[in-house]
């Protein structure tokens, strides 16, 4: 899940280095670097709390769904390769999400598969996250209105 979080960080970056900081040398490593990172982490799947164990009490990661699917969505993103959204299908969860944290990208795998499809399927769970959230959803609010978990 770790090489898959820095994967998308990685294609990010490079839509920054290329098309605001105008560095496409920089931003073409950056894209190379998290290309071989998705190919890694697609063929090692594991949470990195299995294998840095000292982190486990503290950050410890619970599965490697949304960020196999948060990888993928970004490299479709930059690169248009349809391998990419096809892996980030295999993964998608179109429940409502928890919130979303270091550990949790699901709404923004749900926003981000429907801003690069379009496709009105994936507007309900985008709608479920939020009605969740905001007033008179599941989520507790403190009395000076912080939605609080």
């Amino acid at each position: 899940d770790l090489a898959m979080e820095q994967a998308a960080a990685f294609a990010a970056g490079y839509l920054v280095f290329k098309d605001i900081c105008n560095d496409a040398s920089y931003a073409d490593t950056l894209l190379d670097n998290a290309k071989q990172l998705w190919e890694f982490a697609i063929a090692h799947q594991g949470k990195y709390s299995s294998s840095v164990t000292a982190a486990s009490g503290y950050y410890q990661s619970f599965n490697v769904t949304d960020e196999n699917c948060w990888g993928s969505l970004w490299l479709y993103k930059v690169t248009g390769e349809q391998k990419y959204l096809d892996e980030a299908k295999k993964w998608y969860d179109p429940a409502p999400d928890w919130g979303m944290s270091w550990d949790d990208v699901i709404i923004g795998n749900q926003i981000l598969m429907y801003n690069l499809t379009g496709d009105a399927q994936y507007l309900p769970p985008i709608e479920g996250t939020f009605k969740e959230w905001l007033p008179g959803g599941s989520v507790p609010y403190t009395p000076k209105g912080l939605a609080f978990r």
